[in-house]
């Protein structure tokens, strides 16, 4: 007999020495792989438990007595549930299973200057990403299947979820803090982050200077998600006395301050900051500093679009600002007895809900009048009293069990990007694996699970209307 065929060996002398004979060959059907073109499939009869191996395609079948069945895993195009590696090209990988932070630590020690986060990785305190290393995603979104990629960091933790000390980046992740005032990402001294999905309750980002060497943040191409809104503190973007920061690009929803930036030279261009699934918004921008604002936009702020605690400005641009009832679209506001001074107020589209401040008040505080060297023209005001028109919304919708897929009513006055629409699952997928927006259309947008998952399923969801 053969050791793992279960082949027999006729005894010498045996009277019906055929029949182990004949058993063998039953079995060769079964135990011999057959080779051929893949066209060439169906030639051959489908015995439980052949093999076919298509020379041409590299594609592996599997019959079970009635029909041929492709291995997935075969071919020149496999799919695959899941892999795991612990380098790819090299590179170290980090997933869910072990400790992350050795992880970091330890390729942080081998200098070997990027991680790559390969799938969700749920922490329980927080990350810290040592000086100099780049941790790096695939990207938050799937632009050809419409799906958000979930690869990054996720917990429920008090303080900041994951910190970044010097010279270090975070690229193409997700970072949600579901705790209560939490922070996503606390950058420590020079630092970059750029094509981020953060959510927090507490600040998005929060940039701190520790000594007097630190010199730069960059803030690129992020998304900052809240779902707290007005009277709650929150912030989307808080730098603490960082000289020179960069913030560019980025789209912040839902918290009561957008960006909020304290001291220090600022470059704040063609960001956008929304209302999103909360009722109202408190300020969309806040400085302390030096800043050039150009290219910004703001959904309907409650208290001032722009609040400066300085009168050094320089250039404030081609900005967009809907202040809400009784707030200002750029507010002065501080008691030193100078005024503005050496700033360019120029071709910006200032907007209210009720015409409060429009016109001579849309730029408005004690300081204004008399201002030094301080240009204010070209701007354009309008009374934007109709307030069911909507660049930005949002809210949480349920995919009953049974169904794979719901409609969602995204209420704006024209259809967004599938890369401004923004899905997270505020329940378990149940039986589902994948989350995703597919057709979008004038009124709504269809959001979809690859199957039934057998329970409900809650999504809170933000949609906006973007320029860039």
């Amino acid at each position: 007999m053969t050791d793992n065929h279960s082949y027999e060996t006729p005894e010498k002398g045996a009277p019906d020495w055929n029949v182990p004979l004949n058993n063998n060959f039953e079995r060769l059907d079964r135990d011999v792989e057959i080779r051929d073109k893949e066209a060439n499939l169906n030639e051959y009869k489908p015995k439980s438990g052949a093999k076919f191996l298509a020379t041409d395609t590299e594609s592996a079948f599997i019959a079970d007595g009635n029909r041929w069945f492709r291995l997935s895993s075969t071919g020149r195009d496999p799919t695959f549930n899941s892999v795991q590696t612990n380098t790819l090209n090299g590179v170290p990988v980090l997933t869910d299973e072990g400790d992350p932070q050795a992880t970091l630590d330890a390729a942080a020690d081998a200098d070997v200057g990027e991680v790559w986060v390969a799938e969700p990785v749920e922490l329980s305190e927080p990350l810290v990403i040592p000086r100099g290393l780049t941790v790096r995603g695939n990207g938050v979104y799937d632009w050809i299947n419409r799906t958000p990629h979930g690869a990054g960091f996720y917990g429920d933790v008090d303080g900041e979820l994951v910190s970044i000390e010097r010279w270090g980046r975070l690229t193409g992740l997700r970072v949600e803090n579901r705790a209560d005032g939490g922070v996503g990402i606390r950058c420590n001294g020079y630092t970059v982050v750029d094509n981020c999905h953060v959510f927090a309750r507490g600040i998005g980002l929060h940039t701190l200077r520790k000594d007097q060497w630190d010199a730069e943040t960059k803030i690129r191409a992020n998304t900052f998600i809240s779902d707290t809104g007005s009277g709650t503190g929150s912030k989307g973007v808080y730098t603490n006395n960082v000289p020179d920061i960069e913030c560019h690009n980025n789209m912040v929803v839902g918290f009561e301050t957008g960006i909020y930036l304290n001291k220090g030279e600022q470059q704040v261009t063609e960001n956008h900051v929304y209302t999103g699934t909360v009722d109202r918004i408190d300020y969309g921008f806040r400085f302390d500093g030096r800043v050039r604002l150009i290219g910004n936009k703001t959904d309907v702020c409650n208290v001032a679009c722009v609040e400066f605690k300085t009168g050094f400005t320089e250039q404030i641009h081609n900005n967009r600002l809907l202040a809400g009832d009784g707030a200002s679209c750029i507010h002065y506001n501080f008691s030193s007895p100078a005024k503005i001074s050496r700033s360019c107020i120029t071709n910006n589209w200032f907007a209210s809900t009720t015409g409060g401040y429009v016109g001579d008040a849309a730029v408005k505080g004690t300081n204004v009048t008399g201002a030094y060297q301080t240009i204010i023209e070209a701007n354009t005001a309008e009374d934007f009293r109709n307030t069911s028109i909507r660049t930005s919304n949002g809210g949480t919708v349920t995919i009953s069990a049974g169904s794979s897929s719901k409609t969602v009513n995204h209420g704006l006055v024209d259809s967004p990007r599938a890369q401004d629409i923004f899905i997270t699952p505020q329940t378990p997928l149940g039986e589902g694996t994948t989350l995703y927006v597919g057709k979008i259309g004038a009124d709504g947008f269809e959001l979809s699970l690859n199957t039934n998952p057998g329970r409900d399923v809650r999504v809170s969801w933000s949609a906006s209307l973007r320029d860039n």
